[in-house]
């Protein structure tokens, strides 16, 4: 929670002070906040786009990265990744120009958080623990990136007492829960797609 948080907070910075320029200087405006003929709308909306793309990362590197790189990687992706994939497809780039359309950031947005997420998590290796044989996390340039603990952080409970007190992991199998995230993602997907087209109409 805490890094898609620092995602919306240092995301909006990176990308209105350069990422916002990156991605659309040949066809929008946003010179100043109390510029009558900036784009705020669109900016807003295209900033939550960057948002989203980042955050995709929290998911795939919670429990193996560092807080400290997570918020480099979140602002390069703000500012600089993700601005530079959607003024290839949507700001008069080289993809557009070919006649390349992406409704609501398939590629863009989504693909491009997932290819970010897929390299992170090979750089970083399987979270600590998983494997127990496994052990690179143990290099020495290792804890400038990775999430560390000691090794009785993640080893099964050794002794009676510990065994007494531990509370294994269980899986969510309430259906209410899985309904109720069902419903959260829906809406959630009504608002995100329909709004990138940027109008309304009543039919």
């Amino acid at each position: 929670m805490m890094k898609n948080m620092l995602d919306l907070c240092i995301g909006v910075l990176a990308f209105f002070l350069f990422g916002y320029y990156i991605a659309y200087h040949d066809t929008h405006n946003i010179t100043s906040l109390g510029d009558a003929g900036s784009d705020l709308a669109h900016f807003f909306c295209t900033f939550s786009y960057a948002t989203t793309a980042a955050t995709i990362n929290s998911g795939a590197l919670a429990g193996r990265v560092a807080f400290f790189p997570y918020l480099v990687l979140s602002t390069v992706m703000t500012g600089l990744l993700y601005p530079i994939c959607a003024y290839l497809a949507w700001g008069n780039g080289w993809l557009q120009e070919l006649g390349f359309v992406d409704f609501a950031g398939s590629v863009v947005v989504h693909q491009v958080g997932a290819i970010s997420a897929l390299v992170s998590t090979c750089f970083l290796g399987p979270r600590i623990g998983r494997f127990p044989s496994y052990r690179a996390w143990k290099r020495p340039w290792s804890f400038l990136f990775i999430e560390n603990h000691g090794d009785a952080y993640y080893r099964e409970p050794q002794d009676p007492v510990e065994r007494k007190v531990f509370i294994p992991f269980r899986k969510c199998r309430h259906p209410v829960q899985l309904l109720f995230g069902t419903f959260l993602l829906l809406v959630g997907f009504l608002a995100f797609n329909p709004a990138s087209t940027f109008k309304t109409t009543l039919g």
